[in-house]
Order: C-alpha cells, then structure tokens, then sequence
C-alpha cells in the first residue's frame, strides 16, 4: 500500500473478489497474498477502480489537509473551480457555492474554464501552423498517461499545450501578481497524478467529494446560503465552460480559429480512447485532424471525483445551460507560451510469451489444452491466455482461476461424500437426487447399489419412490429450517436420519446411520449414555435445589416458632422468680 500515489489500495478493506481486476482498463492491478495491489507503473488513473471496488479498498489520496494549511499559511488562496461544477452542486447556484468557499476561507474564486479558453485558443493556433496530420488533444490527463505508456509511439500526435488546469492556474499568479496558492477543485483523480511531475501552477488538486466532504466537517451547506456579492473573478467564463462533455474542446477551439480544412472528432470513454490510438497508424487522411479524447464515458461530468450519481445526460444539459446563460464574448487569456513536452514513461509494454509458456502456467489451474480455456473472465481477465500471461507476470495468482477452484472444492466434496461410512444423498426442492454416495445405495436395497453403478448418484431419481421417510425431506424445504432429525425404521433397519438446509427451500441434504451396525450401536449407546447421565445429573441438582429450599424453609418456620416460645418461657421464669422473693 502507497497511500502517497493518487490511488492506493486499503489491504484490510480488500474482499479478494476481483472485481478492480475485471473493470481495469488496462490492469494495473497485482493479487498478492489475497489483496489487490495498484501497480503505479501500469495505473492510468483513470479512477474506475475506486468507482466500482464495493469494498471501497481503492482509496483516493486525500490532499485536503494540504489545501487547509494553504490556507493558514497566510498568503492569499484561490480556488480553481472546473465547469463540471454544475453538475454535481445542482442543488445551489454558483453564487452561492462562491459563498461556501469564501466562507472555508479561499480569497478567489475562479473558474478552470478560463484557462481552458486560452487552451482553446492556442491550440487553435498550433493547428492553423500545421500543414497536416493527426492531433490528439492534451486535456485529458488520463489520455495522457495512456498514450505515454501503452501508445508512445503516438506521443509526437499529443498537442504540446499545458492542460486547462494548468494554464488556469499560470493564469491566475499572472493575474494578480502577488504571492499566491491556486488549489483546484474537480471530478479528475489523475489531476493529482498530473501535479506529481515536474513545475505546476497548482498546489493542490482535490475532488467534488473532497469538497462535498470538507463542506460537511465545516457545518456549510451551500443551498441555504445567501449568493456572494461577487462572482467568479476576474471574470465569468464562456466557451471553456463546454469542456466537460464531448466535443466541447472542439466547440471552444472552433470559436477560435479560422481553420477550415481540419477535420474535429470527439470519443469519450476509455474502450473508445484505446481502440482508436491501437489502430491510429492505420489511418490515412490528407488533411489536419483533431482527436478530442476523454479517458471518461461521457465525459468530465461523469468522472471518479463526481458524488452526484445523474446520467451525462442530465449532468450535461446542465452543463449547456450554465454554459449559455454567461453572457457576452470573453477572450481573458495572456499572449504568453503554453507549451508543454511528454515523455516516455517507464516501459509497460507486455512481454509477449509463446504458446508453450502460456499453456505451462496454465497447466496449474488444471488447463492442459486449447478446449479447457473456457474464458470465462472470473479471474479478471477476458481469455484464459491473458490468465496465463499474468501469472507468469507475477500479477495474478492461481486461486484467482473460478474453475480451477470449484474442480478442486468439487473434488474434495466428492471425496468426502464417498468416504463417510454414513449414507448421504442431497435432494432438491423438486425431490430429485441431486448427489448421493454409495452407502446411501447400500442401506436401501441391493439391487439399488446395482442401479448407482449404473447412474453414479443415482442424479435425477424421485426421492418418494426410493424412502418412506421423503416427509423428512419436504418438511424441511417447506418450512427451511436448519435441521430436523428423526430415528425410523426402514425395511427392519433402525435408522438414524439428519437432514438439514443447504440452500433454504431450494436443497437440503440428508446424512442416514444405521443403528444396528455395530459401530454404530456403540457410538450411539455411548451418546444416549453420555445424554442419560447428563440428565440424570440434572435431576440430581434439581432435587438438591428443592430439598435445599426445603431445608432452609423448614429451618425458617422452626425458628419462627421456637422465638415466641422462648419469649413465653422468659417470661414464666421471670413470675416465678418474682413469687419466691415474696416467699
């Protein structure tokens, strides 16, 4: 665990259910000792581990105590606000969400969308400097991390522009031109990834539910507040305000440019992000095109940091609306240098096995060929081959295989069944034979043992027609009871049945002895021994208990009446004394 990365598994939380495994976009995620581990060097932080982990294991770093001490430093704070805002805080107006962040103590606030405008602005201009070619937007920093360490051969598409955050807040110390601390708010986990690199103008990125929380702890609820006397400084934001659903770069870079004989295509979600950077080099296009891709399924507004569970939908109409009602053309950006360059992170590119390699870890889950891969994705991985690799990768574990640990339960239920000296035989709640053993077979007739050679389990057989005792079985599927249990007599055989609930109203099984063997007769008169002796010993207590009582209610009315006595024969003493003095 490495709570200093922006995501990081909590170990005692973890439930071993594989489900990060499944959901990883491109699993950076590493089972060891039944916990599942984010491998930082894979991770894209995309955040959707800590969206459907049900542990809540995957925890988002939380920088809120850094932003508090921003605030006590004594130098001015101001607050980077994302469009996306809108979204999640639906239940107040802007104004009054100005005045819940005054009142945590910020000294400006503003929004990220002013600086996305100058994004717009100067990658409008680099593409009116391009003659052709494909281009890939850099707003989106889970984007970035995936091109940088699963495509790099793509890195020169990137636009060589800070992201909005970034120029938001270069903005903003340019703005003021004083000391100044910038911490931003937004749905983003990989922004606090972004700000782990080289120089920023950001502090300190946190989340809505950061601040949804940080409200909660200050007694703050911003709907019941009276709107600020000031907006959104220095000024509202327009176009930027579209960035957080598809194609709203687009729209904000169109409004900016003249470029005319440039293509604009917007994708969001991860699956959609990564099938177009695998097959981009298969493109042919003699024209400039621009790639607006965002790592979120329906863009920002529906990103990790989010706590406001709407659709895109509504979220997005939201976001339009707010976007519209800002009156006015602003064009608030510096002529200044935005550039920015992006390395190759460390090497992820998988190591590439032969068949043999794979079907030699595979044949420890018990797969020893091609037809027993039955990719059936309960180990997180979509084939049986990709199983295999991350075994050998040290990534996964063999338990992980659903298959390979329900043959080796199925074996030892089976052996056990076979092995008990008991008859036993599982039944449905139809009363068809799901499982039985030989011994079951054996107490009830001979030619039924011939029967069970023939159909191992005797699976499928009517249970009423085999036992007169089947009333046994019904009642506890009726009532689902946890277990009932009944001494019969079956064809002269003294039985001992127990038969309790597997699957409530739907499977129960039965475990039957016969009394008259003589081990079991032995065990049995031991336990009635052990059971008579037990009572008998109670009844022993209870008869002391009473004649205990009894005693001491005997002693209590004795001396109830020997104490008037005693004070009659005082006083008989005492008259007699009296007449011998006048004797």
């Amino acid at each position: 665990m490495n709570r200093l990365k922006a995501i990081y598994t909590e170990k005692n939380n973890c439930l071993d259910c594989y489900k990060c495994v499944r959901e990883c976009p491109v699993k950076a995620i590493k089972l060891e000792d039944h916990n599942a581990s984010i491998v930082s060097e894979l991770c894209i932080y995309c955040g959707h581990c800590t969206q459907v982990c049900p542990a809540n294991a995957k925890t988002i770093r939380d920088d809120v105590d850094v932003a508090r001490k921003l605030l006590a430093s004594g130098v001015a704070v101001a607050v980077s606000l994302a469009p996306s805002f809108v979204g999640d805080f639906d239940d107040c107006s802007p104004l009054q969400l100005i005045e819940a962040l005054r009142r945590l103590g910020f000294t400006y606030i503003s929004e990220t969308a002013l600086g996305a405008q100058w994004v717009s602005a100067r990658t409008a201009e680099f593409l009116d400097a391009q003659e052709s070619g494909v281009f890939i937007s850099s707003a989106c920093p889970s984007v970035v991390e995936l091109v940088q360490k699963y495509h790099p051969e793509h890195l020169g598409k990137l636009t060589p522009i800070l992201s909005p955050m970034q120029a938001h807040g270069k903005m903003l110390r340019a703005y003021y031109q004083t000391p100044l601390h910038v911490v931003f708010f937004g749905p983003c986990i990989a922004k606090k990834c972004e700000l782990d690199g080289g120089d920023n103008y950001i502090d300190v990125a946190l989340t809505f539910k950061d601040l949804k929380q940080w409200f909660a702890e200050r007694g703050i609820m911003p709907s019941t507040l009276p709107e600020s006397h000031t907006g959104f400084e220095p000024q509202v934001a327009h176009e930027g305000c579209f960035y957080p659903i598809d194609g709203g770069m687009i729209r904000g870079i169109s409004q900016q440019t003249s470029v005319v004989d440039a293509e604009f295509m917007a994708f969001s979600g991860f699956d959609s992000s990564q099938e177009i950077l695998r097959d981009l080099d298969k493109l042919k296009t003699p024209h400039k095109l621009f790639l607006e891709l965002l790592a979120c399924r329906g863009g920002c507004v529906k990103g990790p940091g989010t706590f406001n569970q709407n659709a895109a939908l509504v979220k997005r109409q939201e976001v339009i609306a707010h976007t519209t009602s800002n009156a006015g053309d602003f064009r608030f950006y510096y002529p200044d240098t935005l550039w920015r360059n992006f390395d190759t992170k460390v090497a992820t590119q998988p190591t590439i096995y032969t068949d043999e390699e794979l079907r030699e870890s595979l044949e420890q889950v018990g797969k020893l060929t091609d037809k027993d891969d039955i990719n059936c994705g309960g180990c997180g991985y979509d084939t049986c081959l990709r199983f295999g690799a991350a075994l050998r990768d040290g990534k996964a574990e063999k338990y992980m295989c659903v298959s390979y640990m329900r043959q080796i339960a199925s074996g030892k239920a089976a052996v056990l069944l076979h092995k008990i000296p008991s008859g036993v035989v599982i039944v449905d709640d139809k009363l068809r034979i799901v499982e039985s053993n030989i011994s079951f077979a054996k107490l009830l007739s001979p030619e039924m043992v011939d029967i069970f050679e023939i159909n191992p389990g005797l699976e499928g057989a009517d249970i009423t027609k085999l036992v007169s005792f089947h009333k046994v079985f019904s009642s506890l599927l009726l009532t689902g009871e946890e277990v009932i249990v009944r001494d019969v007599v079956e064809d002269s055989q003294h039985l001992h049945i127990s038969v309790f609930t597997i699957q409530k109203h739907k499977i129960v099984c039965g475990i039957i002895q016969n009394l008259q063997e003589p081990q079991m007769q032995s065990h049995f008169i031991r336990e009635r021994a052990k059971e008579l002796m037990r009572r008998n010993l109670e009844t022993v207590q209870t008869i002391a208990q009473l004649l205990g009582e009894t005693a001491a209610y005997t002693d209590s009315m004795l001396n109830s009446i020997a104490e008037p006595l005693s004070k009659e024969q005082r006083q008989i003493n005492n008259y007699q004394g009296n007449t011998e003095d006048l004797r």
